[in-house]
């Protein structure tokens, strides 16, 4: 049960939010002097910011020259579709070459085998130097793969292609950021609170998750998913994050909410 003391939100509100960067602030502004907190009846409000369920940045593991880009920003990808691929013209060429030698080898290890099982005219060691040939042949093959894999670029997840840095024919270097993809289906809030704030929340409790609007403020269902066993040394703030259901797409991860603890 949520104490009656009740707190005053434009006071507490830059503790609740934490870390308060320039835009922040300004948002913080527009919401306060728009009167949309001073609508809301709550024993507390905690004003906080969201994010995507999922965020990933990628990046190849090498250098090289981008060949395509298969998709382009805000389209819906499944998770292992390429998303962007460096060139791999020789690489591919290696992979047919090392195919056809396997193929080959393969080939030649059957029928040696063939002939040491019926006719006993071969000895056993040169059976097993075709079958050593054999595996040494596919475990290039493999190798080779895996360099045409390094230069493929996919989609970790179902998710959209928020940001794409660079353009066919572009030099790609290694580990520099690539694309940005996001799931935005679910979302978090996220706030930083004091402990006795945090007291007063438990994971897995139902909270509503309001954002501000030129009309009724949207509310959405939400339960609390994380509050961070350790607080932060510096501000002595404890992360909190709600998740809440965003597959209508009504929210644009990064904007401002808030959510009310009642009594």
């Amino acid at each position: 049960m949520i104490s009656k003391k009740h707190f005053t939100m434009k006071n507490n509100v830059l503790n609740h939010w934490g870390v308060v960067s320039p835009l922040r602030i300004l948002a913080l502004v527009v919401i306060l002097n728009s009167g949309w907190i001073g609508n809301l009846t709550a024993d507390l409000i905690i004003l906080g910011y969201t994010e995507p369920y999922s965020d990933v940045t990628l990046a190849a593991p090498i250098t090289g020259i981008v060949g395509s880009r298969p998709h382009k920003e805000g389209d819906s990808v499944k998770k292992g579709t390429i998303v962007l691929e460096l060139k791999k013209n020789i690489q591919q060429m290696d992979v047919e070459r090392l195919d056809l030698i396997r193929s080959t080898r393969e080939k030649d290890y059957n029928k040696t085998l063939k002939l040491f099982e019926t006719t006993q005219s071969l000895s056993l060691e040169e059976v097993e130097l075709k079958e050593l040939n054999l595996k040494v042949s596919e475990m290039d093959l493999k190798i080779a793969k895996e360099q045409v894999a390094l230069r493929e670029i996919k989609a970790p997840f179902d998710g959209t292609i928020a940001q794409i840095d660079l353009e066919v024919g572009e030099a790609a270097l290694a580990q520099n950021p690539l694309v940005r993809i996001v799931d935005t289906r679910k979302c978090y809030f996220v706030s930083n609170v004091e402990a006795e704030t945090a007291s007063l929340i438990q994971v897995n409790q139902a909270v509503d998750v309001q954002f501000p609007t030129r009309g009724q403020p949207l509310i959405l269902k939400g339960i609390v998913n994380f509050i961070s066993p350790v607080a932060d040394p510096a501000s002595g703030l404890l992360k909190i994050k709600v998740l809440f259901d965003n597959a209508a797409g009504k929210v644009h991860p990064g904007v401002s909410a808030t959510i009310e603890l009642k009594d």
